[in-house]
């Protein structure tokens, strides 16, 4: 009988990979949307122009690596 459980807990194994992997590919869709989030964190005390100052530099950071960039919205607070 052990040998019998070990087959059949092995038996499921597999089917439950296969299944799985199958499943997959239906629960989530690939989704191109071209949108990304990126926070960045600064000290509490820093001040609203040096944040500004910062968020630009990032800003132009990221559109020097990536042309592919339409837009970026910048949100300080």
């Amino acid at each position: 009988q052990r040998m019998a459980a070990i087959v059949m807990a092995a038996v499921l194994l597999l089917a439950g990979g296969l299944a799985g992997s199958r499943l997959g590919s239906e629960f989530t869709p690939s989704l191109e949307e071209g949108d990304i989030l990126l926070r960045v964190t600064m000290a509490p005390s820093i001040s609203l122009t040096e944040a500004a100052a910062t968020t630009t530099r990032v800003e132009k950071r990221l559109l020097d690596a990536f042309p592919e960039i339409k837009s970026i919205v910048t949100r300080i607070g």
